[in-house]
C-alpha cells in the first residue's frame, strides 16, 4: 500500500467502526514516524516519544496500541528496559532489514528508501497532513477488484501479528520452562535478547506462515538459532578481539581464528567474560590457561561434536566435567 492508500484504509475500517480520538493520534503518529525513517518497517520507538508528543498517559497509550492491534492496524513487540518497543504497520511493505539496520532506526534510517518501494510508496512520502484541513471520511465506498482488501484478511499481516504474539507470550514469562531449558542447551543468559534477531530472520526468510502456533515457534527457535545468530561467527570472534585490552585474552581470539578453524567456523565464541571466568575456575592464570588450550584444541579435532553444539564456552565445561569423570 502507498501512503494515501494507507490513510484510505484507515478511514474504511473507521466507517465500519469508529476509531476513538485516542486511537486515532497513535496511529497517525505511529505513520508518521514510519515515514521520517524512510519508511524502515518495523521499527524502534521509544514509548516516552509518544507520551511526550502526543501528551497521553503511558497507560493509555498501551491500551490504544492493543485496540489498533486488534483492529489490524499494526503489529508490535513491547520493549524492554533496554529496548524500544518495535512497530510494524500492517499493509506497509516489510522492509528486508539487519540487525546492523535496527542502531539507525530512532535517527531516521533512510537505508529503506530504494530497497522498500515496489509497492507504489516514493522515496520521499508525504507526511501527514497535520497543518492541512482534516481529511474527510469516506462514505462511499465501492469495493472492486482494484480496491485494496482489508489488511486484516491479508495472510502476510496475519502470519505477523500471530508471531508477534507468540512472541509476547514468551516476552511475558508465560514459558519460563521452555526458557529455562533452552538457554541451558543453547548456552545463553536470555531468549529475549535474541528475540529481535529471530523475527527478523523469520520475516527476511519468509517463514512467518509455518509458525500456527507457540509449538511451532520453540521448535523454530531453537533449529534456527545458530543462523540468525552466527551469520559470521568469525566476524564475532574479531569484534571481540577488537574490543578487548587483555593480553591474554586478544591471543587466545587470534589462536582461535588462526589455528582452531572447526570452532571459529561453528560455534558462538568465547567472551572475555567468560574466558575470564573459566580461567579463574580452572586453576588461575597459568595452570587454567594451560588447561582451556588444551581443551579446546582437542575439541577443534572434534568436528562431529563442534556440529552438535552451539556455546564454545558451554562446550568447554561439558568437555571438562566429562575428562574429570575419567
Amino acid at each position: 500500500m502507498t501512503y494515501i492508500e494507507l490513510l484510505n484504509e484507515f478511514w474504511r475500517q473507521n466507517g465500519l467502526k469508529a476509531f476513538g480520538a485516542m486511537d486515532t493520534m497513535v496511529y497517525m503518529y505511529l505513520l508518521h514516524q514510519c515515514s521520517i525513517r524512510g519508511w524502515l518497517n518495523p521499527f524502534q520507538l521509544q514509548t516516552k516519544n509518544l507520551e511526550l508528543e502526543l501528551g497521553i498517559p503511558r497507560k493509555s497509550i498501551e491500551e490504544s496500541k492493543n485496540r489498533l492491534k486488534q483492529r489490524g492496524m499494526i503489529s508490535y513487540i513491547s520493549g524492554s528496559r533496554h529496548k524500544s518497543p518495535i512497530y510494524t504497520i500492517l499493509g506497509l511493505e516489510i522492509s528486508n532489514v539487519t540487525t546492523s539496520n535496527t542502531n539507525g532506526n530512532t535517527n531516521g534510517n533512510t537505508n529503506g528508501n530504494t530497497n522498500g518501494n515496489t509497492n507504489g510508496i516514493s522515496c520521499t512520502p508525504p507526511t501527514p497532513p497535520y497543518n492541512n484541513p482534516p481529511i474527510v471520511p469516506p462514505t462511499d465506498i465501492v469495493v472492486d477488484d482494484n480496491y485494496p482488501p482489508a489488511r486484516v484478511c491479508m495472510r502476510e499481516d496475519r502470519d505477523l501479528a500471530r508471531f508477534d504474539q507468540l512472541l509476547q507470550e514468551i516476552l511475558d514469562g508465560k514459558h519460563q520452562i521452555w526458557e529455562n531449558s533452552t538457554c541451558k542447551k543453547l548456552g545463553i543468559n536470555r531468549v529475549a535478547d535474541y528475540l529481535y534477531s529471530f523475527r527478523e530472520h523469520a520475516i527476511v526468510n519468509s517463514r512467518l506462515h509455518e509458525v500456527d502456533n507457540i509449538n511451532d515457534l520453540k521448535q523454530y527457535f531453537v533449529n534456527s538459532f545458530r543462523y540468525f545468530t552466527k551469520s559470521n561467527p568469525i566476524q564475532m570472534l574479531c569484534e571481540f578481539e577488537k574490543s578487548s585490552s587483555n593480553g591474554s585474552f586478544i591471543k587466545f581470539c587470534q589462536w582461535i581464528r588462526e589455528k582452531c578453524t572447526n570452532i571459529s567456523r561453528g560455534l558462538i565464541p568465547l567472551s572475555e567474560d567468560e574466558f575470564n571466568i573459566l580461567i579463574d575456575a580452572y586453576g588461575g592464570k597459568e595452570v587454567g590457561g594451560r588447561k582451556i588450550f588444551d581443551t579446546v584444541k582437542q575439541i577443534n579435532e572434534r568436528e562431529d561434536i563442534v556440529s552438535k553444539y552451539y556455546s564454545l564456552y558451554r562446550l568447554i565445561i561439558k568437555w571438562i566435567e566429562h575428562e574429570d569423570r575419567r
